[in-house]
């Protein structure tokens, strides 16, 4: 939706909502996982 709001390019767009989903699932999956709090 917003993407369509700031005229981007439709293939563009679909890229970078796939790229943020999956860096989404990989924070969230290691903080479940509590590897972050080792890590840090």
């Amino acid at each position: 939706m917003v993407a369509s709001l700031l005229k981007m390019n439709r293939k563009k767009a679909f890229l970078a909502i796939g790229i943020g989903v999956c860096l989404a699932a990989g924070i969230m999956s290691l903080l479940s996982y509590g590897l972050l709090g080792k890590l840090i």
